[in-house]
């Protein structure tokens, strides 16, 4: 688990970590980089391991590129925040 939250720049290197690509981009989408349902499990549980970040993988299956992937995993964390109260 990292100490610092994730960034774009660390999901797009994790997506080239799990797909095995050299060259990816926050733009590219995840299925024409050779993504599938495995690399998305894959990619979930590393969220998970490295982040702390419980992803669905739909989110991932169905993003339209790594950056919107990254917006709705952002906005999913900022939705799941509970404010303690006194």
């Amino acid at each position: 688990m990292s100490d610092k939250d994730l960034g774009l720049d660390d999901l797009v290197q994790l997506v080239a970590e799990v797909i095995g690509g050299a060259s990816v981009t926050a733009d590219d989408n995840f299925f024409d980089l050779g993504g599938d349902s495995l690399h998305a499990a894959q990619l979930a549980l590393l969220l998970d391991e490295r982040w702390d970040q419980s992803v669905d993988v739909m989110v991932i299956l169905t993003a339209d590129s790594i950056r919107e992937m990254y917006t709705e995993i952002v906005e999913g964390r900022a939705d799941s925040f509970t404010p303690a109260l006194n």
